[in-house]
């Protein structure tokens, strides 16, 4: 079966401390930890049964583009979680793990909407809002261990049953050492691949990016090119057009640089945080990364459409 989550790698590294948490809370990491990973895939498992029909209206490609974008929020705030039980010596979570993890909640969420899709209802009824409050924040807090009551954890269980084979009920939380939560790495670096891994962090040749600063402004696609040059491609509503800038891109170790000048002429900065997919200084905003294939242009195109039905749909003439 075909992995169902493109993990995220570079920039997801081990950090040597541990985050400020009350003790109290600790015990319940590992269960929001597997609620997360329901969240990744449900919010992937309605994009799907979107996606799966034929000439899909605007309306409905619009909502699996929102579904994949909420997927990848969920599947960034895993990784919090992920590199947080890592750093205690009871836990050794890798990359294969998720993979396969979100392979067997893909087919309990299918088993409980029928089979076929049929009854995704059921899910939006379970899911919806504790996987909302969930992904509310894109780190760990306190708000985290509140998000969902106890009706809802059973629900949850329900969805990653597979997962709980070694339930444990009591968790111990004693430190690693620094060198063994280095070890924990999801790529542990040595001295013959540390070279080749800067060098494909430097270059994003291929890449692209959809991303949305809020739900009051329009989203932007980000191609890059060879030779540090990316296009940024955006809505121009007033005009109802897609229109290109051509800049360029530095790719630091842990953020891209992207500079442009506007229609104006004036010049412009774009900071995207590589650990978590964001805008800076755009707390609400949120990246994913296009599959090789995808288009920037017509994504914007069908959010383009949406906007001029939307404008155009109590004209007289």
């Amino acid at each position: 079966m075909k992995k169902l989550l493109g993990i995220l790698v570079l920039g997801l590294l081990w950090c040597n401390q541990a985050i400020s948490i009350e003790e109290k809370y600790l015990q319940q990491l590992p269960g929001l930890f597997r609620n997360l990973q329901v969240c990744t895939v449900y919010y992937k498992f309605l994009a799907r049964s979107v996606e799966r029909a034929t000439d899909l209206t605007v309306e409905q490609k619009q909502y699996a583009i929102n579904m994949h974008s909420l997927s990848k929020e969920a599947e960034v705030k895993t990784w919090v979680y992920a590199t947080e039980l890592n750093k205690y010596q009871m836990f050794d979570i890798k990359i294969k793990d998720i993979q396969n993890n979100a392979e067997n909640i893909y087919n309990n969420l299918l088993k409980a909407s029928g089979g076929d899709y049929s009854k995704t209802d059921i899910l939006k009824e379970r899911y919806e809002e504790p996987c909302g409050e969930l992904i509310h924040t894109k780190h760990i807090s306190t708000y985290d261990f509140f998000a969902i009551n106890e009706n809802e954890t059973k629900l949850f269980i329900e969805a990653n049953k597979s997962l709980f084979s070694e339930f444990t009920v009591t968790y111990d939380f004693s430190l690693k050492t620094p060198n063994e939560q280095l070890d924990n790495s999801p790529k542990k670096l040595t001295a013959s691949n540390v070279s080749e891994l800067v060098k494909n962090s430097k270059s994003l040749k291929g890449k692209k990016l959809f991303c949305r600063y809020s739900d009051d402004e329009l989203d932007i696609g980000l191609d890059f090119k060879t030779k540090n040059k990316v296009q940024i491609v955006a809505i121009n509503e007033d005009e109802e057009r897609i229109i290109t800038f051509n800049g360029k891109y530095n790719a630091m170790s842990d953020t891209v640089k992207i500079n442009f000048k506007d229609i104006y002429n004036e010049d412009k900065k774009i900071l995207i945080n590589r650990k978590n997919l964001t805008i800076k200084y755009s707390p609400e905003s949120s990246c994913y990364v296009l599959k090789k294939g995808e288009s920037v242009k017509d994504k914007l195109e069908i959010i383009l459409n949406k906007i001029i039905a939307e404008k155009s749909s109590e004209n007289k003439f």
